[in-house]
């Protein structure tokens, strides 16, 4: 490719960048509070992520899924055997109007289960739901607990397949940091 017809390309990719730019294009935040996040022991390297049970064996495959997809996305290497093991406990406060949420403490995406979800299935009530996540990562190889966060949010969307992939995404890019509190 010749330096002009290089230039040309480049300069057009930075004109659709600038217009993506300054027409308010971003990022919108599907569950909207706060994450903190601690290291309390270093995470091992290369870190390969396994969860407590298999995602075929929980409560809802489907969502367990799209956070694995979203813990991927964010760089995080995930495998069966791997040398850290990812948990999830949830609380939830249902919000008034909600009818397929229901109030309560639960592992993992159990308070979505039973229910359909499709790439762009829609849960009546999931809107406005209150969430309390708390995610360790444990060193398998030393036995303890390398990485601690909470995530305190409003849920933005009705989609609970696109909720827990915002969410695997979100705790993927995060994994490992010191974060005293941080806008999501």
């Amino acid at each position: 490719m010749s330096p002009f017809k290089r230039m040309v390309m480049l300069g057009g990719m930075s004109l659709v960048a600038s217009a993506a730019i300054s027409s308010g294009v971003q990022a919108q935040s599907l569950c909207t509070g706060t994450l903190r996040a601690s290291m309390v022991h270093p995470l091992p390297k290369p870190l390969v992520v396994g969860t407590e049970r298999s995602l075929q064996d929980t409560a809802n495959p489907e969502l367990a899924q799209r956070f694995a997809n979203g813990l991927q996305n964010a760089g995080v290497t995930l495998g069966d055997g791997g040398n850290a093991t990812l948990s999830m406990a949830v609380s939830v406060v249902a919000s008034a109007s909600g009818t397929s949420v229901t109030s309560g403490t639960y592992k993992g995406f159990e308070w979505m289960s039973g229910k359909p979800v499709g790439t762009a299935g829609a849960a009546p009530g999931l809107r406005s739901a209150a969430l309390s996540i708390s995610v360790i990562v444990t060193d398998n190889v030393a036995i303890a607990q390398a990485w601690i966060a909470t995530v305190d949010c409003r849920v933005q969307t009705d989609d609970p397949g696109a909720l827990a992939e915002f969410l695997g995404n979100m705790i993927g890019r995060t994994m490992g940091q010191n974060i005293d509190r941080k806008a999501v």
